[in-house]
């Protein structure tokens, strides 16, 4: 699983065609992004943290939050706390992002879906019915 956490929108992308780059710089160059990101993006893979929200409020006031965007939101960061606190509580907390990355991105690693759009191998397998050439077809 390959997790995007934002804190403030000077932290990057982990995933996807703008990996790398900072939460700002997305919304200036394409904004629907985030957008997507938030309805398309499954479990706790994409997170926004209040302190990014209040931020963002701050410098882009004509960002549009719906309210199902920041139910969304608020459902992940639960579900982020709630799994953080379980493992924590059963002393199994570890978290190694390069296992969970390799671990679920090893069937189709080298192919542009993954690499650069961010699809995971369950995603390509369901999506693109496991042809992970077939990225172009998705808007």
């Amino acid at each position: 699983m390959i997790v995007s956490q934002f804190y403030s929108l000077s932290d990057t992308f982990k995933f996807g065609q703008y990996k790398g780059m900072a939460l700002s710089d997305v919304i200036d160059w394409d904004y629907q992004y985030i957008y997507w990101c938030m309805n398309s993006i499954s479990n706790m893979e994409f997170l926004i943290y209040d302190s990014a929200i209040e931020e963002l409020k701050q410098v882009y006031p004509h960002f549009y939050i719906s309210n199902d965007f920041e139910n969304k939101r608020i459902q992940r960061l639960e579900e982020a706390s709630n799994m953080t606190t379980m493992l924590e509580d059963n002393n199994d907390f570890y978290y190694d992002s390069d296992y969970f990355e390799n671990k679920t991105n090893e069937k189709y690693n080298g192919f542009y879906a993954q690499d650069e759009m961010g699809y995971n191998d369950d995603e390509i397998d369901t999506i693109f019915d496991g042809n992970p050439d077939a990225y172009w077809n998705i808007d």
